[in-house]
C-alpha cells in the first residue's frame, strides 16, 4: 500500500511510470544487499520529470509522511481522477471528486464507472514472480458519492492485497511492471495481531473478542485486578460478563474458549503460557 498502490494510481491516471521503473523480460532474483534507508533507495528508482516531491523537502517543510512514498505523489492529486492516500495495511483509494474536492475531477455521474473501472484494473494486477493476483477483495465504502457520515473512512474503496506472501515487482496490463522494487519494505502495519499473555485461569489457545490498539493496556490492567481509570478509552477484551477479571484470578479457574470466548471471535487470539514459578504473573 505504501508504494505500489499509489504508483498504481499514478500509473492508471497518466499512463507513464513514476517510481520503481521495470523493464519487460526475465526478472533479477530478489536483493537484499541495499546500502540506503528504504526511501533513499525508492526515491533513487524515480523517473525523470515525474512530478513527484523530494521526501528531503517534506521532511524540511515539517511534513510527518515524508518517509512515505505515497506521501511523494500528494502534488499529483489535483491533476488526478483517483489518488491513494497514504496508508499502511489496505490500499485506499479516494476519488477526486466535483464538489468534494477543491480541485475536483469526477463528477457525480462517472463515480460509479471509475470506481468498477479501477476496481476492474486491480483485478489483473500480479506477482510477476509467481503470476498470483495481488488483490483479493476492492470494498466501495459508500454509495452516494457526497455521503459524509462520521462512520465512514476518507477512501472510497478499499483495496485488500493477497496475504500469501510479499512480493518486491507486480504487473498488469493497465500500468506494465513495477519493480523490481527494494525488497525490505514494501508494506507496513497490519489491522491483526497477537496478544501473548501468561497467568492463572488462562489455558492455551482463549479466542478474544475483535479489540483494538487501545484496548491491550485496559486488558493488562485487568489481568493485573486494577481498576481501569476513567480517562481510559480502551476496555478490557476478557471482561465480557460471563466471568469478573477485575479482580484476581483463583488459580483453580479455567476458562474454556467455547463459553468464555466465543469460537467465531477471531481477530486477537490469546495463548496461554504455563507458568514454570506458578506465582500467577500477567505478563
Amino acid at each position: 500500500s505504501m508504494l505500489f498502490m499509489p504508483e498504481f494510481m499514478y500509473r492508471w491516471n497518466f499512463g507513464r511510470p513514476a517510481l520503481g521503473v521495470g523493464s519487460e523480460g526475465e526478472l533479477p532474483p530478489p536483493r537484499w544487499d541495499y546500502p540506503q534507508h528504504w526511501k533513499q533507495e525508492l526515491w533513487q528508482r524515480r523517473a525523470p520529470d515525474s512530478g513527484l516531491a523530494s521526501p528531503d523537502e517534506q521532511r524540511l517543510a515539517g511534513d510527518s509522511l515524508s518517509w512515505m512514498p505515497a506521501n511523494w505523489y500528494k502534488p499529483l492529486w489535483p491533476e488526478m481522477k483517483a489518488f491513494a492516500l497514504p496508508s499502511y495495511s489496505e490500499g485506499q483509494i479516494r476519488i477526486n471528486l466535483e464538489g468534494r474536492e477543491a480541485q475536483g475531477r469526477v463528477s457525480r455521474a462517472a463515480y460509479a464507472s471509475l470506481c468498477d473501472g479501477i476496481a476492474e484494473a486491480l483485478s489483473h494486477l500480479v506477482d510477476a514472480r509467481t503470476g498470483q493476483a495481488m488483490v483479493s477483495e476492492v470494498i466501495r465504502t459508500r454509495q452516494d458519492p457526497y455521503d459524509s457520515s462520521p462512520g465512514l473512512p476518507p477512501a472510497d474503496l478499499i483495496v485488500k492485497w493477497q496475504e500469501q506472501h510479499p512480493t518486491d515487482v507486480v504487473e498488469g496490463p493497465e500500468i506494465g511492471r513495477i519493480g523490481p522494487v527494494p525488497y525490505f519494505r514494501t508494506g507496513g502495519h497490519r489491522s491483526r495481531g497477537l496478544l501473548m499473555v501468561q497467568g492463572p485461569g488462562l489455558m492455551p489457545g482463549l479466542v478474544l473478542p475483535q479489540g483494538k490498539a487501545t484496548d491491550l493496556p485496559a486488558t493488562l490492567l485487568a489481568l493485573m485486578g486494577a481498576e481501569l481509570p476513567d480517562y481510559f478509552e480502551g476496555k478490557s477484551l476478557i471482561n465480557l460478563g460471563l466471568v469478573d477479571l477485575t479482580s484476581t484470578l483463583p488459580k483453580e479457574q479455567e476458562l474454556n474458549k467455547t463459553t468464555i470466548y466465543p469460537a467465531h471471535f477471531q481477530s486477537l487470539v490469546g495463548i496461554g503460557i504455563p507458568d514454570p514459578q506458578g506465582d500467577g504473573d500477567a505478563s
